[in-house]
């Protein structure tokens, strides 16, 4: 949308100082108050004429801003030749491709400080763990079963999610634990997290 393109002109203090003298501080008056129309004709003419004296580009420059953007998701700027507006809202799947990521991520790093070889074979099992406060953007649980073969992919091996709470995975672990952490991803996961856990595999 042009409409949202505003020029600002900029003047150059150091070139015009002696030559306009007094003059200096009604042209500076004058240029804040030039229209929109003004400035683009300045841009398109390159020259204006401020309380009679002549501005060119080396006089005064112009830079692009976009008025009005209000959502604290986009950012803006701008110079004499474009104006860039960046969307920053949050991509629910790559969100969730970047969880995935940082979860192989950590649980690799799990084995190594275990002492695990890399090719001794262990059960890898997931759960969240619930974190006081408001509900987070993204419910941690659901990724971890839409996610989980990207884990999987990433890891070679298989993964198992757990549906029950991670104080009584015990129960289901068996006493083969060999190492657990909690992963703490942050962000739009607010303040649940992953709890993994390395097992032997059962004979």
């Amino acid at each position: 949308d042009m409409d949202a393109i505003q020029l600002f002109a900029s003047l150059n203090f150091k070139a015009l100082g002696k030559r306009l003298g007094k003059d200096m501080k009604k042209v500076q008056q004058e240029a804040k108050a030039l229209s929109q129309e003004e400035l683009f004709r300045f841009e398109r003419d390159g020259e204006i004429v401020l309380c009679g004296h002549v501005l060119t580009s080396d006089d005064m420059t112009l830079a692009r801003h976009v008025a009005n953007v209000t959502d604290p998701n986009m950012e803006a700027c701008g110079n004499a030749e474009a104006a860039v507006v960046a969307d920053f809202t949050s991509d629910p799947e790559l969100v969730e491709l970047a969880a995935a990521r940082e979860i192989a991520t950590r649980i690799q790093k799990l084995r190594k400080v275990a002492g695990l070889q890399q090719d001794m074979p262990v059960d890898i099992w997931l759960g969240v763990q619930r974190g006081l406060g408001d509900q987070p953007a993204q419910d941690l649980a659901q990724v971890l079963h839409r996610r989980r073969d990207a884990i999987e992919r990433r890891l070679r091996r298989p993964v198992v999610v757990l549906d029950s709470a991670p104080d009584v995975s015990d129960e289901v672990l068996g006493e083969g634990v060999v190492a657990r952490e909690t992963l703490d991803l942050g962000g739009d996961f607010g303040r649940d997290a992953v709890i993994a856990t390395l097992t032997l595999p059962r004979a």
